[in-house]
C-alpha cells in the first residue's frame, strides 16, 4: 500500500454512492468526492456522472486523520476532486465570451421562488430574477435571454429578457 499527497491524480474505484457524493477506495483507503467535486456541468443525480465499481480518476486534495475503527458509518480517510482532473472542462474558462448585452439561447433548468435559472452555455447557469420571469415558463422551455451582468469571482451570470422575448410561446 502507497501513500497518497495531496495534489496527486491517483485512480480510484466508486464503492458507493450517497445523496451527498461518492465513496471511492484507493488501496483500501476510503475517500469521498462531495457533490460540488463531481462535475463541472449539472447533473440530477450523482449516477448520472459515476457508478458503483466503476474506476475513475481523481485529485486528491486532503488527508483526512483517521477515525478510530470503532466508529459508525464509514471512514473517510481522504477527499478528492473528480473535477480536478479536468481542469480545461471547466465552462468558467469560456465565460469571457459572454459580455453584458449579449442576447443568448438558453433553457430553463430550474424554477425558484427567487427565479429560473437558465442553462445557456455548456455548464453555466444564469439567473434570471422573479420578476422577469414569464409566469408560463416551465422546466425544459427554451429561453432567449440578455446576459445582465458577469462576476466571475462569484461565478454568477444574472439575465434579463431578450428585448425580443416577452414570454415561452413558440419556444416550447
Amino acid at each position: 500500500m502507497g501513500t497518497m499527497i495531496p495534489g496527486e491524480i491517483v485512480e480510484v474505484v466508486v464503492e458507493g454512492i450517497e445523496h451527498y457524493g461518492a465513496w471511492v477506495d484507493w488501496n483500501g483507503q476510503m475517500g469521498l468526492v462531495l457533490i460540488p467535486d463531481i462535475s463541472w456541468f449539472p447533473f440530477r443525480e450523482i449516477g448520472d456522472v459515476v457508478s458503483v465499481g466503476q474506476t475513475i480518476r481523481v485529485k486528491v486534495l486532503a488527508l483526512l486523520p483517521r477515525r478510530p475503527a470503532e466508529s459508525p458509518g464509514r471512514r473517510e480517510e481522504f477527499s478528492a476532486s473528480l473535477k480536478g482532473v479536468q481542469p480545461d472542462q471547466d465552462p468558467w474558462l469560456r465565460v469571457d465570451e459572454f459580455r453584458p448585452g449579449t442576447v443568448v439561447d438558453g433553457k430553463v433548468d430550474r424554477l425558484t421562488s427567487y427565479g429560473a435559472f437558465v442553462l445557456f452555455a455548456p455548464g453555466v447557469l444564469g439567473l434570471l430574477e422573479r420578476p422577469d420571469c414569464p409566469e408560463d415558463w416551465e422546466v425544459g422551455d427554451l429561453a432567449r435571454v440578455q446576459i445582465r451582468d458577469v462576476d466571475q469571482e462569484k461565478r454568477q451570470v444574472r439575465l434579463t429578457l431578450a428585448p425580443d422575448s416577452t414570454s415561452s410561446e413558440g419556444w416550447r
